[in-house]
C-alpha cells in the first residue's frame, strides 16, 4: 500500500510541475480574428461557388496559406479516416457492439471500418466462449475420474 501512496504522491508531484512550469504565453487577438476572418472568405467562395476544397488550389485568393487550408479541409473529408482515438479494431474490441456503432457513425458506415470493428469485437468473444469450453470440459473430466 505505500507503494501506492508513493507512486501516486510522485505521479501528483509530476503533473503540478507540468502545470506550474506551463507558459502563459501572450496572444495578439487581432491576429486570431485576422485568421478567421481569412478562413470566412474561403468558406464564403465554397458556399457562392458549389466549389470542393480540391478546387481552391486552382483559384488565386489572397489568402496567404489557402493550399494549406484546402489540404487540411480535404483531409478532413477522407472517407478512409479511422475513428476518433482508437483503430475500428480496438473500438470493437474493447468496448464490443457500442464500438461497432460508434465506428459506423463516425466513418460515415464505411463498410470496411465496420467490418474491422466486428472482428474486434468477435475475437474476445470467440477466446471467452473457446476458454469457457475449455473450463467446462476440463471441470467434466476431472468429475467422470474421481467417480
Amino acid at each position: 500500500m505505500n507503494v501506492l501512496k508513493a507512486f501516486l504522491t510522485a505521479l501528483l508531484l509530476f503533473a503540478a510541475n507540468i502545470f506550474c512550469n506551463a507558459n502563459n504565453n501572450s496572444f495578439d487577438e487581432s491576429e486570431i480574428y485576422s485568421a478567421f476572418t481569412e478562413i470566412s472568405e474561403v468558406t464564403d467562395f465554397i458556399e457562392s461557388n458549389n466549389a470542393s476544397y480540391s478546387d481552391l488550389k486552382s483559384v488565386n485568393f489572397s489568402v496567404p496559406n489557402i493550399a494549406n487550408t484546402a489540404a487540411i479541409a480535404a483531409s478532413v473529408q477522407d472517407e478512409s479516416l479511422e475513428p476518433p482515438i482508437l483503430s475500428a479494431f480496438w473500438w470493437g474490441c474493447l468496448t464490443g457492439p457500442i464500438g461497432i456503432v460508434v465506428v459506423a457513425v463516425t466513418t460515415d458506415n464505411n463498410k470496411e471500418l465496420i467490418k474491422k470493428s466486428a472482428w474486434g469485437c468477435a475475437i474476445p468473444v470467440g477466446c471467452s466462449a473457446l476458454s469457457y469450453a475449455l473450463y467446462y470440459g476440463l471441470y467434466i473430466a476431472a468429475a467422470s475420474s474421481v467417480h
